[in-house]
């Protein structure tokens, strides 16, 4: 499986510069934020032109487009919808997404997001929905088989977070087997139990932004990467950290070192 990670690890540097040193990290690809209030490498003023010039430079692909804080139920939903246009324009296969911004129930929210469904098909781009420990209808395995079961849209998939999956108690390695081919992205985010949540949430911001790195932290990603390839499932091993949200940020160099270990610890394991 191809390995990549997401430029919000460098929110503090432009995309040009983000995607230099993913790939000194020796990653393939990038997932692009367009993510309100945590990263925005590209935005509704950015060209796809452009943007797929400055992966292509870097010899990267673009595995997704990641727009969260953008399905609010008190805004409207054409910066989603803009997300999508520009994953098909750009070549990304998905849009990454969950529902922490939203307050009301499972079918309200599916509601909200028929437009959103429509579009993706259109332009054969899928959505992946996110699990999250603090989402009320994404934060265990049973959210994300009923979730499954209530959109056949074939649209509509999800990204696999481990950690949020094993702070409420739910099997990942099974989770992905269950979901079957509805899983379209998966993140290859580590974590220390006990450690990096309190029983029941991740904390935020992290303490400990180290652990999450692949093979950093006490996961069991050969389960996980077993579950993917029984499953057939042809995306990347997005590797998924937060060494720019703690509170001393780290800094460039440490990031590209930490980013290479756990390329290397992928690359092994696979």
């Amino acid at each position: 499986m191809k390995i990549s990670t997401s430029s919000d690890l460098y929110r503090h540097l432009d995309l040009p510069k983000a995607c230099a040193e993913i790939k000194k990290a020796g990653c393939e690809g990038v997932d692009l934020w367009a993510s309100p209030r945590m990263c925005e490498h590209v935005t509704p003023q950015s060209s796809a032109d452009e943007t797929r010039g400055i992966a292509s430079d870097n010899g990267l692909a673009i595995v997704a487009v990641t727009a969260y804080h953008t399905l609010s139920a008190t805004e409207p939903i054409d910066r989603f919808l803009w997300a999508i246009q520009f994953a098909s324009q750009v070549g990304a296969p998905c849009v990454v997404t969950n529902g922490v911004d939203w307050k009301g129930d499972r079918p309200s929210f599916l509601g909200h997001l028929k437009p959103a469904l429509k579009l993706a098909t259109e332009r054969s781009v899928k959505i992946a929905f996110e699990n999250h420990s603090s989402q009320s209808f994404s934060a265990t395995q049973a959210d994300l088989l009923a979730m499954a079961k209530e959109v056949s849209a074939p649209c509509f998939g999800f990204t696999i977070a481990p950690p949020h999956l094993v702070i409420r108690g739910s099997d990942v390695a099974e989770t992905i087997r269950r979901l079957g081919q509805r899983v379209s992205f998966f993140y290859a985010w580590d974590h220390v139990p006990g450690v990096d949540d309190d029983g029941q949430r991740f904390i935020w911001p992290p303490l400990h932004p180290e652990h999450h790195f692949p093979g950093r932290g006490r996961l069991d990603f050969a389960s996980y990467l077993a579950a993917l390839r029984t499953v057939d499932y042809q995306g990347p091993l997005n590797i998924r950290t937060y060494p720019g949200y703690c509170s001393q940020p780290w800094q460039t160099e440490r990031i590209t070192a930490e980013l290479k270990g756990s390329v290397e610890y992928l690359s092994g394991i696979q």
